[in-house]
């Protein structure tokens, strides 16, 4: 397990993983999961909040959604409900068909602490 944890630290140089949301989500999802919460980590985490505030509008709706749960994995919910107002900006006109999108919007709402009815 160890030997995995420090490969995706590797991932995650300076502020992000790979230079992108989606990959950067699922490292801080993951390392939040084991309750690692070390500075990378919180560097990583932070980025990818900047990052998707000042991008949203040109990101998929789905990696909007991994950046929000791994923010709430991460102990953020005030960050990550800022997000999520930001996607339900972007999917005022959209209408996801996909069930692997929507999937994800769906548990990034209920992460951020939104009924998921609403």
């Amino acid at each position: 397990m160890s030997k995995a944890i420090n490969w995706l630290k590797s991932r995650c140089r300076g502020y992000n993983c790979e230079n992108n949301v989606w990959d950067t989500a699922v490292v801080v999802r993951a390392l939040s999961e084991l309750s690692i919460k070390d500075k990378r980590v919180m560097k990583a985490a932070e980025w990818l909040y900047n990052h998707v505030m000042e991008h949203y509008k040109s990101l998929k709706p789905h990696h909007i959604a991994q950046a929000i749960i791994a923010l709430a994995k991460y102990g953020d919910l005030q960050r990550a409900r800022k997000l999520a107002e930001k996607l339900s900006e972007i999917l005022r006109n959209k209408d996801i068909k996909d069930c692997y999108i929507l999937g994800q919007v769906v548990e990034a709402f209920i992460m951020a602490g939104y009924d998921p009815f609403s």
